[in-house]
């Protein structure tokens, strides 16, 4: 079986799909915590990026056709990185 990509998952939840926004979640929540655990001071610091990682996932405006066809779109991987050392 072919595994959907991240970038027609994120497609799908643009366009109102919730299950590809689980499978995402699915796909990336021991990672990214585990990634969170090992970039902060404290386990609370990690728990609390954790969860403005996924809020701000979740609060992303739903970009337009264009968008999503463009050959940059967004990367929720860049906010993993970039949010532990914003905090530091």
């Amino acid at each position: 079986m072919n595994e959907i990509s991240d970038e027609e998952l994120y497609r799908r939840y643009c366009k109102g799909d919730t299950q590809a926004f689980e499978l995402v979640y699915e796909r990336y929540c021991q990672s990214l915590y585990l990634f969170l655990l090992r970039s902060c001071n404290t386990r609370a610091d990690a728990e609390d990026l954790y969860q403005e990682v996924w809020s701000r996932i979740i609060a992303t405006p739903k970009p337009d056709k264009r968008l999503l066809d463009s050959p940059t779109m967004p990367n929720h991987k860049t906010v993993k990185y970039n949010r532990p050392i914003d905090r530091k």
